[in-house]
């Protein structure tokens, strides 16, 4: 079993301070043309709309897992202590299961490491995912609140004019 990791070693794993804000289009128009090319092995002159899509998809992923990171690495470096963990005032008791939760954590990220298993396991949870929850329930939210029908509009992918 190997030794672990002290709080120096775990702020040197997750620095990320070069990871693109959202306020920069250029880095995330560079981003999704990585993806397009890199990660789906696509051009423009052959890429379709689920391509971009995929692009986009991974291209929000990797702006929210850096989002994710650079808050874990603020938490690292600040250590915030909150006052009373589990007072009896704690309506939610966010901490009551935290332990567990972290090792949980530790045991994904050791599956992250070992790639092969870890693919195996994201194509057997794509194949055997259903119909997106959220999907149905912005569309009876779009019907039911708004009155309103989801558009047959197309929308144009990035390199297209908009109208």
């Amino acid at each position: 079993m190997s030794r672990p990791q002290t709080d120096q070693d775990r702020r040197k794993q997750i620095s990320v301070r070069g990871l693109a804000g959202v306020e920069n289009v250029t880095d995330i128009k560079r981003n999704f043309n990585r993806h397009l090319h890199f990660t789906l092995v696509k051009d423009r002159n052959v890429a379709t709309t689920r391509d971009y899509y995929q692009a986009l998809a991974h291209t929000v992923r990797d702006h929210l897992v850096g989002r994710w990171i650079r808050t874990q690495q603020y938490y690292y470096e600040k250590d915030p202590k909150p006052s009373s963990r589990l007072s009896p005032s704690c309506r939610f008791k966010v901490f009551a299961d935290y332990e567990d939760y972290i090792k949980c954590q530790e045991r994904v990220n050791a599956l992250y490491m070992n790639s092969r298993e870890w693919t195996k396991m994201v194509i057997r949870n794509i194949a055997t995912s259903g119909k997106f929850s959220s999907d149905r329930t912005i569309a009876e939210y779009a019907r039911q609140i708004w009155g309103v029908e989801p558009s047959k509009h197309k929308i144009p992918a990035p390199n297209e004019p908009r109208d």
